[in-house]
């Protein structure tokens, strides 16, 4: 097959779950016997016209740039809604599609594309899939995040303009996405100044009325960036939800495509399970930024109601940036992929307390192929993975039923995490790359 990826550029360019998943996707597929090549959102030029330049391999991949695309906001919001929407000269894709005569367009992202990309492959009659990485489309802040909770329902965009007060303008936007910035991007100084000029986005206090609404022009205007981005999801053939809590969550916005879930995971995930000893302390482990939106302050909050009753009986092995000076905290510098026997090995249970909706959870993953037990958030995707009491624990998205199973864990101790241990090495399925590149070409073709 000849397969076009669209995603925000190579792994050289940026990290994070996206770029590793469709990287290492691409690279099982073209071991495969696929030809297999990128599309992605390059400079934008004032008054210029939109085009799409190939550029020299990377990675040993063919490589086009969009120059001109829709702006790319990452996580930052959205402030300015005309120029994420204003229409663009669809010849451009419909003789990019003739000169390459693609299979298939996987689509990784919806950000810097525009609708007439979709429209041009839907004319031409090629297949398109997107996988659905996080909430951008429905969120313009990415995670459905609103007045620090989960946006649990739709307020019809009423919300949104506070939301997004903050969002960074549109020059910065154009200055993140020029050639000069992507070759800077990973230095050192450039890393100091973003530290010093990058404000992050004020989100209300917690108690904030979040049935409060906003009827005002600016905030229907989001209505129309939101059901440009719902006709966008509409012209995809069809959609590859990556865990069964992200397609309920775009079924509720109404998006209605043709679509399946399928766990995802990565090139570096082996079959690592062994049979683990466990002492009196058990050593609970949190691999994410130490973050609101990941839970780690309310973590950190059980955790230290706990630790009268529970003096000397745990401890939180913290790998992240940020410091937090606290006597159960065993604090250690983020890590690698090649250090990851390392990591599993100094825990005996992963916690993901995450308050935000994760579309999936690549840690969930990787703990389990190590055998490690696994306590969840229910808003976590990757819980698709973990059967309750048997590989690991899920809870409720409270703090109350966190402390509760907490609490359990270590009243029952080592023998429970031994019991679990036990069943992930002996029943759990451990999803490499190559199995997972065949179930992908199984949708492309059905």
């Amino acid at each position: 097959m000849k397969i076009l990826h669209y995603a925000l550029g190579f792994q050289k360019y940026g990290g994070g779950g996206l770029t590793k998943y469709c990287m290492d996707l691409m690279t099982e597929q073209k071991r495969q016997g696929d030809e297999v090549f990128m599309l992605w959102p390059g400079r934008m030029k004032k008054k210029a016209e939109v085009r799409i330049v190939k550029r020299k391999n990377e990675a040993g991949f063919g490589s086009f740039e969009l120059v001109n695309p829709m702006p790319v906001a990452l996580l930052r919001g959205i402030k300015e809604i005309e120029p994420f929407i204003c229409p663009t000269d669809k010849s451009v894709y419909v003789s990019f599609f003739k000169e390459n005569h693609f299979d298939v367009i996987h689509l990784h992202t919806l950000m810097g594309l525009p609708k007439e990309f979709l429209e041009a492959a839907k004319e031409l009659h090629i297949k398109s899939v997107f996988t659905s990485h996080d909430f951008f489309g429905l969120c313009p802040r990415v995670n459905l995040l609103y007045h620090g909770s989960c946006c649990a329902y739709d307020k019809n965009c009423t919300g949104c303009a506070e939301c997004n007060r903050n969002a960074i303008s549109l020059d910065k936007i154009r200055m993140q996405q020029s050639g000069l910035y992507r070759t800077l991007k990973k230095s050192r100084i450039l890393n100091k100044l973003k530290k010093y000029h990058n404000k992050p986005l004020q989100m209300p206090e917690k108690d904030t009325d979040i049935t409060k609404t906003d009827n005002s022009e600016k905030s229907k205007r989001y209505v129309t960036l939101r059901n440009y981005y719902l006709e966008m999801f509409h012209l995809v053939t069809k959609l590859h939800f990556n865990s069964t809590t992200t397609e309920k969550i775009y079924r509720d916005f109404q998006v209605n495509t043709y679509g399946k879930t399928i766990s995802i995971t990565h090139g570096d995930i082996t079959d690592a399970r062994k049979k683990r000893e466990y002492g009196d302390k058990i050593r609970l482990g949190y691999l994410g930024p130490a973050s609101y939106r990941k839970g780690f302050f309310v973590l950190k909050e059980v955790l230290d109601s706990l630790q009268d009753s529970y003096k000397d009986r745990f401890e939180l092995h913290l790998y992240s940036r940020n410091q937090s000076e606290c006597d159960y905290i065993v604090e250690h510098k983020p890590y690698d992929y090649s250090e990851m026997p390392q990591v599993m090995d100094s825990i005996d249970m992963l916690v993901l307390p995450s308050i935000c909706r994760e579309t999936f959870g690549f840690t969930v993953l990787e703990a389990l192929s190590y055998g490690v037990p696994v306590m969840i958030n229910k808003n976590v995707g990757a819980r698709d993975l973990v059967e309750d009491y048997k590989s690991g624990i899920i809870f409720e998205a409270t703090p109350e039923d966190m402390k509760v199973k907490l609490q359990e864990v270590l009243d029952r101790g080592p023998g429970m995490l031994q019991d679990m241990n036990a069943y992930i090495c002996d029943r759990q399925n451990i999803k490499t790359m190559e199995i997972h590149a065949k179930e992908m070409r199984e949708f492309y073709q059905h």
